[in-house]
């Protein structure tokens, strides 16, 4: 299982509930993982961030996920960024990813993520939580539906992680789960072409199949508005 990931490089961005799992997941298989968030440790993370404890309060997120994985795994193929990514630094930082692993909670940072991912064709795994919800789909540029052509453009969830109270096992399932769809494409070339959606009230989980969109203004069209936009920089959650 390990040989799966050597070699392959992948960009985890946003160190919370559902970015610390999948950290932890990843770095076990060989890959090279690049942590990247701007944020710090807050009380309320505690709750459903296990890697974070009160010694770590004030400290950066990124660079305390780092020393945790450094300590308890072998690969030390390991590295952190402590910044936000925005349209200023976005290739800097993804540059050399062969995949990118999404869980901000920043839907603007989102979309700037799948612009730039459809214009370097790098696939790129979309997690969300919110409440007692959570939901993911595998975005495969060119060959599977965009996050634009699920979403027209449209902000799908109104609230964020702040607001919502996340129930603290969701971040954990939808980690797992969206781990699961990333090894799935690499082990057997697998371009899952749904949008999960999870309850944790229901113990459901919806698969809802997207179709590419032939007028989507990103992935049909190649229109990149928050790659040029230089207002938009640092954390935007709205």
């Amino acid at each position: 299982m390990k040989e799966i990931l050597n070699g392959v490089n992948i960009s985890i961005i946003g160190l919370g509930g559902n970015g610390q799992l999948a950290s932890t997941l990843l770095s076990s298989l060989g890959a090279q993982i690049r942590l990247i968030d701007g944020d710090t440790v807050e009380q309320s993370n505690l709750q459903r961030q296990p890697l974070f404890d009160e010694d770590d309060l004030g400290m950066n997120k990124a660079e305390t996920v780092y020393n945790k994985i450094k300590n308890r795994s072998i690969n030390k193929k390991l590295s952190f960024v402590r910044e936000y990514v925005d349209s200023s630094n976005i290739n800097a930082i993804l540059g050399n990813s062969d995949l990118i692993f999404e869980a901000t909670d920043s839907f603007l940072t989102r979309e700037l993520i799948n612009e730039y991912a459809v214009m370097k064709k790098i696939p790129w795994i979309m997690t969300n939580s919110y409440g007692y919800f959570g939901e993911f789909m595998l975005i495969v540029p060119d060959e599977t539906a965009c996050l634009n052509c699920l979403t027209g453009g449209k902000r799908m969830i109104p609230l964020n992680c702040h607001a919502d109270q996340i129930s603290p096992p969701v971040p954990s399932t939808v980690s797992v789960m969206g781990t699961s769809l990333l090894l799935r494409y690499f082990q057997d070339r697998i371009k899952d072409e749904n949008f999960y959606f999870y309850s944790a009230t229901l113990m459901e989980l919806q698969k809802i199949k997207v179709n590419k969109v032939k007028e989507c203004r990103v992935c049909s069209e190649l229109i990149f508005e928050k790659l040029n936009d230089t207002k938009f920089l640092g954390r935007q959650i709205f």
